[in-house]
């Protein structure tokens, strides 16, 4: 951002960085307390017990597509572009903290869960940019954001 007389202006095709990190917090925010409160009380899922997975998944991606609309609303000149940046960050921290917490267990780090990952990366932007086109159809009907 430039400073234009004592009033910030936004600069194109710039991130606005505060912007993206508050959204990669929602995303988490959301996401991980009812990933980490349904792995507790799930079943014994190695058995094929229990669906407390499903939860989480869903946390997921309502977390994402929460912090897609938040950037677009907070960024409206430049919605999509902060809505994939804010889900990559939030991507980026969770998916450190999967790997850090698997070194740590021992459970290691393999190609299935590589794969996993992966693809969980294009799913996640993909749902903070559906968030933040919500967003912006929202808005260019005249209703007024969440």
């Amino acid at each position: 951002m430039a400073v234009n007389g004592g009033r910030q202006r936004r600069l194109p095709g710039r991130l606005d960085w505060p912007v993206v990190g508050r959204a990669a917090l929602l995303a988490i925010a959301v996401t991980v307390p009812v990933t980490v409160v349904s792995r507790i009380l799930g079943g014994d899922e190695a058995n094929g017990e229990g669906s407390s997975w499903v939860v989480g998944v869903v946390a997921l991606f309502a977390g994402f597509a929460l912090a897609g609309n938040f950037a677009s609303r907070r960024r409206p000149d430049a919605p999509l572009v902060h809505a994939a940046a804010s889900a990559g960050v939030a991507f980026g921290l969770l998916t450190a903290a999967t790997v850090v917490r698997r070194l740590a267990s021992g459970e290691g780090i393999s190609a299935p869960l590589v794969i996993t990952l992966g693809l969980l990366l294009q799913i996640t932007v993909s749902l903070a940019m559906l968030g933040a086109y919500l967003g912006i159809r929202h808005r260019a009907h005249g209703r007024p954001g969440p």
